[in-house]
């Protein structure tokens, strides 16, 4: 429950933080970028004590061979970083079309579609490699025993 109430007030205070950010002068926005590291790091720590916690419990999802793991836990970091980074993106363009500002709106919206696109790649790698990696376990012979 920790990790998990680490992890996801870090995707609002990371929120929070590129929205001050982008509503500051440039002179003021060593605070807010500092803000954002912090928030990274919170968001690292979280997921990480989340899912060391459903790795412990026996989560169906994190059943794969131990060489896997690592890069399954990346994706799914990933999809939960481009997943905030959609909406962040998706409401600074919004921002954009509400101040008369069209043309940056529009720049805005085109970087709303990259994130999106990476976004559904990542969330399909991630179900894909994910059912890979799980029946490799699966299929993986016995360990030797030389008492047999």
């Amino acid at each position: 429950m920790p990790g998990t109430l680490l992890w996801v007030g870090g995707m609002i205070y990371l929120f929070l933080s590129c929205w001050i950010a982008f509503e500051s002068p440039a002179s003021h926005r060593l605070g807010p970028l500092i803000s954002m590291g912090v928030s990274f790091i919170a968001i690292l720590f979280g997921f990480a004590m989340a899912a060391c916690s459903g790795i412990l419990n026996g989560a169906k999802r994190y059943r794969m061979p131990g060489a896997r793991l690592p890069a399954y836990l990346g994706l799914e970091l990933l999809e939960a970083l481009l997943a905030i980074s959609c909406v962040c993106v998706a409401l600074t363009a919004i921002a954009m079309f509400a101040k008369g500002e069209p043309l940056t709106g529009i720049l805005w919206t085109c970087g709303e579609a990259i994130v999106a696109f990476l976004l559904v790649r990542t969330w399909r790698n991630l179900r894909s490699k994910g059912q890979i990696w799980r029946a490799e376990l699966i299929d993986q012979p016995p360990p030797f025993d030389p008492g047999q």
